[in-house]
């Protein structure tokens, strides 16, 4: 299906209804608001064509979305004919019981069924609870023969079958080339981040499922044991996720850009509710800093931001926020994200997204040596952007110039907003107020011009939301208070469209279109 744009003019975004009916489709305005969602009317609606070219994420957990497909046991040395498939808790040992020196090992395998034939794996990630910990690594390998949940055993693979050597230790029972590893000092919620083996090998799973026998999880050494909830464990967020993210076979069209900001918090579920979002979203991720409450340390991002959202990282590209910042040199960002945040003394950067040239900022002025006209970042932004001469070009990063929220202003990133302007950019992504609102084109000083960047601000993405405090702008086209979740835009080579797309169960909703300088 083709739909005809009205020329490449003008620069003034084209709205495409500003509130949706539940399930309303993605063509064509909608009507219905939920929120305190304010308007500032723009010019007559046109249609939004979606293209999908982007990396999709499927996640397999049991008893999500009906899944069933999970098959887990432990096997145990000192038990060998033991088969405790159904168990709520599996473990892993090289020393049960203690001064024995028997071992026990953990099986886990997931049906992948649901991707589609043809793709092109880019990550894999296994999210698991520890219920035990230890400070030893456990090295997660492949199995290569077929084992049942229901009879394997340490000495049997099946009701009919053995293993070559008992616990799974032969040639022709494991591959020994280590996909991963789990090291969990502290009881929580740890995500294994598999290697170029380890996605190689999920690959071949779906390639060829028949060739997909799942993980072991062993240790012949460790002298102290690893405890993880299973398949069957009560509670749904604690049983294994395996987080597979790929590119669909023979996919076309323009990329995404998903954005928001002020997200993990392990005070809400909100977060929850937006990464489950991103299941069904392909594309790339713009984090708009506030990424981990309340401090950024390394704990918060591991237990409040990854369980939500970590399933996503590989197609993350992440600024940071001033919650971030409350630890010293953001050390659990920076640590978190490793290359992708960029040089830690800097934490920006800038990349390529189809025709568009995306620069990453740091509204963390203080902390990088400042964002004046001649700081080390704004000189280096200029530079960026006369080396990257694009028709379309978008920044992002966490404090607003322009927010009629609680915080409001924040005039020191002014110069910054300058360098954009001066290039020609387009769109300005932000987070930190706790709410979304778009912006009408306007200069570094707040006078509107159909030529002025376009800014959105998008702290949506999962902590609590907060009330505007005050009369809405003139220049502010739209904002809501009420809807949590992340901006969807579809860049094309001249031209994008947006759509706000809510958390199940909310409907507000803003969509449209608009030309690139």
């Amino acid at each position: 299906m083709s739909l005809s744009r009205q020329g490449r003019r003008p620069l003034w975004p084209r709205v495409l209804g500003v509130c949706a009916l539940a399930g309303a489709v993605a063509l064509g305005a909608g009507a219905g608001c939920s929120g305190p969602e304010e308007a500032h009317p723009d010019p007559a609606p046109a249609a939004v064509v979606e293209a999908l070219a982007n990396p999709v994420t499927a996640t397999f957990r049991e008893g999500v979305n009906g899944y069933a497909g999970t098959r887990d046991i432990s096997l145990s040395e000192n038990a060998p004919t033991a088969s405790p498939g159904g168990a709520v808790t599996l473990y892993a040992d090289g020393d049960e019981p203690a001064g024995s020196g028997k071992d026990a090992s953990l099986l886990l395998r997931w049906d992948l069924g649901s991707i589609p034939s043809g793709s092109t794996l880019q990550s894999v990630t296994l999210t698991v609870r520890v219920t035990n910990a230890t400070n030893h690594a456990y090295a997660l390998q492949a199995l290569t023969r077929e084992w049942e949940e229901g009879a394997a055993t340490w000495q049997r693979a099946t009701g009919t079958t053995s293993w070559e050597v008992a616990g799974a230790k032969g040639a022709t029972d494991r591959n020994t080339t280590a996909l991963g590893s789990l090291q969990a000092s502290a009881v929580g919620t740890y995500t294994v981040t598999l290697n170029a083996a380890g996605i190689a090998r999920v690959q071949q799973w779906v390639d060829a499922p028949a060739s997909n026998f799942g993980f072991i999880l062993a240790s012949t050494s460790n002298t102290d044991g690893l405890d993880l909830a299973s398949s069957e464990a009560a509670t749904v967020a604690d049983r294994p996720q395996l987080s597979v993210t790929y590119l669909p076979a023979g996919t076309v069209g323009d990329p995404v850009l998903l954005a928001a900001g002020d997200i993990g918090n392990c005070n809400t579920t909100q977060d929850t509710a937006t990464g489950n979002l991103l299941d069904g979203l392909p594309g790339t991720i713009a984090l708009l800093g506030d990424i981990a409450y309340q401090s950024g340390t390394t704990t918060e991002f591991n237990n409040c931001f990854a369980p939500a959202w970590g399933r996503h990282k590989a197609r993350m590209k992440p600024s940071p926020g001033n919650h971030e910042y409350n630890t010293s040199g953001a050390t659990g960002y920076y640590g978190y994200f490793g290359a992708q945040a960029g040089d830690p003394t800097q934490g920006y950067y800038s990349y390529d997204l189809g025709d568009w040239h995306i620069v990453v900022l740091n509204s963390n002025c203080t902390a990088v040596g400042g964002c004046a006209a001649g700081s080390a970042q704004e000189t280096w932004l200029r530079q960026d952007l006369a080396a990257n001469p694009r028709t379309c070009t978008l920044a992002y990063w966490h404090h607003p110039r322009f927010s009629s929220g609680s915080h409001g202003n924040d005039s020191i990133v002014q110069p910054l907003w300058k360098a954009l302007d001066d290039a020609g950019a387009d769109l300005i992504l932000t987070g930190h107020d706790h709410n979304y609102e778009r912006w009408k084109p306007q200069t570094a000083t707040g006078t509107a011009t159909a030529n002025g960047i376009v800014q959105f601000v998008v702290g949506t993405g999962g902590t609590s939301l907060r009330a505007f405090t005050s009369t809405q702008p003139a220049n502010s086209a739209l904002r809501n208070a009420s809807t949590w979740g992340v901006l969807k835009l579809t860049l094309h080579p001249s031209s994008y469209d947006w759509e706000f797309v809510p958390i199940a169960g909310q409907t507000f909703t803003d969509k449209g279109t608009g030309a690139c300088h």
